[in-house]
């Protein structure tokens, strides 16, 4: 085991980045049952006989232990400093910030976990599905086009658009643990049709590109009210960051500069310069230097001002369907 994952047992002190003797002891668990815990990137064997021949391997291959998906895309996106604050734009889109030590939001509805880079913690919220309600959303207005060209329709709709706000609630989401509700409705808002306003494909792609971003800034709102520092930037990486206009809208609703990983798969990313630290000069600060690299993002103050009425909006209009039940 290793901490960013062991952390996921409730059996583990984040603090000591161990078992804790007090949970094992509470709940007569004895230690032997345990894996040891050992250092992300560290080497732990090679490959054996059998495994190379199941898998195609080479045997003798060595194997190292990685990290949890969501610290490992942090890695790989270059942020493990403190303050640091990243989303990973992926199926669902989990939003962290880095912190020096274990920090517990005292409401109980954020995340605390391990990074995979030592002696650095993470404080976790999440904008929920994200990426797999785009295509369930691209799908819908296409046709029936091939998913590999989704995508491209997607930026092609939604370039260029701004108008009367269409309020999307089908997706994105504002995190917390303690108040997970699965049957609130979800739905499109969007001005009273008349003859001079009918939305079309365009303008729902844009309104939950939108909805992304707004989440995000909800997201980040409330990781702040915990940690008592706001995110000065926002790092992205994950498959949706390959958006350029998805990642310009982020940037215009949070009103944050914004880092777009070069290379969005960045918890493959992550796990090779967890191997590449292991064996190399400098550890991961190096490797972070060696194989990371942004494009950077300014936000536009007249727009990110034209969005703060709508995010208000679909904050307030948020909040009122996640007290909705409809069982």
């Amino acid at each position: 085991a290793e901490p960013s994952n062991a952390t996921e047992s409730m059996l583990f002190d984040l603090q000591q980045r161990c078992w804790s003797d007090e949970i094992l002891s509470i709940f007569d668990i004895p230690r032997s049952v345990l894996p040891p815990v050992r250092q992300s990137g560290e080497q732990v064997g090679v490959l054996m006989s059998a495994a190379a021949a199941a898998t195609g391997l080479k045997a003798g291959t060595p194997v190292f232990v990685g990290g949890a998906d969501t610290q490992c895309s942090l890695l790989g996106a270059g942020a493990v400093e403190p303050d640091d604050t990243a989303a990973t734009l992926g199926t669902t889109t989990p939003v962290q910030t880095v912190v020096g030590s274990a920090v517990f939001d005292p409401q109980s509805n954020l995340w605390a976990g391990c990074h995979v880079v030592p002696d650095r913690w993470v404080l976790e919220s999440n904008a929920g599905d994200t990426g797999d309600a785009y295509l369930w959303l691209l799908e819908l207005i296409s046709g029936g086009l091939p998913r590999e060209d989704l995508c491209r329709i997607g930026e092609q709709l939604a370039a260029g658009r701004f108008g009367p706000p269409t309020m999307m609630f089908v997706g994105p989401t504002v995190f917390n643990l303690m108040k997970m509700n699965p049957n609130r409705p979800g739905g499109i808002l969007f001005p009273f049709p008349t003859m001079q306003v009918r939305p079309d494909r365009g303008t729902l792609v844009r309104a939950f590109m939108e909805s992304v971003g707004y989440a995000l800034r909800a997201n980040l709102e409330q990781i702040a009210a915990v940690t008592g520092r706001a995110a000065s930037e926002l790092t992205l990486s994950g498959g949706m960051s390959r958006s350029a206009v998805l990642t310009r809208v982020i940037a215009d609703v949070i009103g944050l500069p914004v880092r777009v990983a070069d290379e969005p798969e960045s918890a493959a990313l992550g796990c090779a310069m967890l191997i590449a630290a292991h064996g190399g000069q400098g550890g991961l600060a190096a490797a972070v230097r060696a194989m990371v690299r942004h494009t950077q993002i300014q936000p536009d103050p007249e727009r990110h001002e034209q969005y703060e009425g709508p995010f208000a909006k679909w904050r307030d209009l948020y909040n009122q369907l996640e007290n909705t039940d409809l069982t």
